[in-house]
């Protein structure tokens, strides 16, 4: 019902339940669990939530490093379901440090409850402890893209900057814009954050006319000798496929 009004108005979530209860919708009626409860996702959640701006600076309660963290969160969990994951003791406290952040931060913003009383004071300074930590490495790392960034372009007028090859990605493992050119990783990038090497937004070249595309859009084509060959959206042939259709 939301995304349905929403959508014919061009309004944004939280304005479409606005409208509706302004016109006397009953939401209570419409979410009694007959036959079964009505749920929602967590990309549904995240995206009411972006909706929400503080009434008093216009500020969004929901920003980037927020959206970012549920991303690396989504994907701790699936490696967990899927026992694809190892954590040695640093991870494990960067883990639980990035997690306490981002939870002190939604409560405070929500005011949903009081963190420090919940958990006690001793294990609340803990959790500060962990939460700092993260957020000292994430700085560094931050700071190394920067550092990284301003030698890449040294020297270089700015009308020539399109002729730099130097990119900034997310991080596919931590979800941090922190993956920048690396001359020590066998892909061309590394995370200053956590050290991943690889990420499918990766620009690779075609084998057959040099034209540089992310990987997850290269179609890959087995050899006769065993290699494997990259190949663009016209050299694959995908183009006049999409022309004839």
């Amino acid at each position: 019902m939301l995304k349905k009004r929403a959508k014919s108005d061009s309004i944004n979530l939280l304005q479409a339940f606005e409208v509706l209860q302004s016109e006397g919708f009953d939401f209570e009626e419409a979410l009694k669990p007959v036959p079964h409860p009505h749920t929602i996702t967590l990309d549904q959640a995240l995206e009411f939530a972006k909706c929400e701006k503080c009434q008093i600076t216009g500020v969004d309660f929901v920003d980037v490093d927020f959206c970012n963290d549920i991303e690396w969160l989504k994907g701790l969990r699936n490696k967990i379901e899927h026992y694809q994951f190892r954590l040695p003791p640093k991870e494990v406290r960067l883990c639980i440090g990035r997690l306490v952040r981002g939870v002190a931060e939604f409560v405070d913003i929500f005011s949903l409850f009081d963190l420090e009383k919940e958990v006690g004071k001793d294990s609340y300074h803990v959790f500060e402890v962990l939460a700092d930590e993260y957020a000292h490495l994430l700085k560094e790392a931050e700071r190394d893209v920067a550092e990284k960034e301003e030698e890449a372009y040294r020297g270089v007028r700015h009308k020539h900057y399109v002729f730099i090859d130097w990119n900034v990605y997310q991080c596919p493992e931590c979800s941090n814009n922190t993956m920048i050119p690396s001359e020590d990783s066998s892909t061309g990038y590394k995370c200053t954050f956590c050290s991943n090497e690889e990420s499918d937004e990766i620009e690779v070249a075609c084998d057959c006319c040099g034209a540089m595309e992310s990987a997850e859009e290269m179609a890959t084509w087995q050899m006769d000798d065993g290699t494997i060959e990259n190949r663009c959206y016209f050299c694959s042939g995908q183009y006049q496929a999409d022309k004839d259709d």
